[in-house]
């Protein structure tokens, strides 16, 4: 993927268990997770016709 995001414990979790981004970083996670959605969708049709 060529999209990635720095995460760091003081800056994007609370207490080290709860995930809480900053907004920078939320945007930047949204198109990493976008990026395989749409490899994903795209790959969709070789699937369909994949023999399982």
């Amino acid at each position: 993927m060529s999209a990635q995001v720095e995460l760091t414990f003081p800056g994007d979790f609370v207490n080290r268990d709860e995930f809480a981004p900053s907004e920078r970083q939320a945007a930047a996670l949204t198109t990493t997770l976008d990026q395989p959605v749409a490899w994903s969708t795209a790959l969709a049709p070789l699937r369909a016709g994949a023999a399982v």
